[in-house]
């Protein structure tokens, strides 16, 4: 985990009282270094990597149900979320239309 990293994690924390700029200066880093870090886009690699832990967990999810051959997820209805699942081998169900959220359907 890089220092900008960790402060975000702690910024975002409801019992951190400490400011991002008291964090950049204990940590020894430029607060606009910082900023220029949490709004730049995210990189292929880090892309690839957040995909393959949420692969992970799923499957290690999954893992614990090893007879079931039909799994039916329900997860928000955004592209992203289409795309990995469908990566997955799970395709989108027509007949279940929830407002902001999608199902996906497995038979294994």
């Amino acid at each position: 985990m890089s220092k900008y990293e960790f402060i975000d994690s702690q910024k975002a924390e409801r019992a951190n009282l400490n400011s991002v700029v008291r964090m950049c200066r204990w940590l020894a880093v430029s607060t606009s270094g910082f900023y220029h870090w949490a709004t730049r886009p995210q990189s292929a690699t880090a892309a690839r990597r957040e995909a393959l832990t949420a692969r992970i967990q799923l499957e290690r999810a999954l893992g614990e149900y090893p007879n079931v051959r039909q799994k039916v997820l329900i997860t928000d209805d955004e592209p992203k979320q289409k795309a990995f699942y469908e990566s997955l081998g799970y395709t989108q169900t027509e007949d279940f239309r929830g407002g902001s959220v999608t199902a996906f359907v497995r038979f294994d």
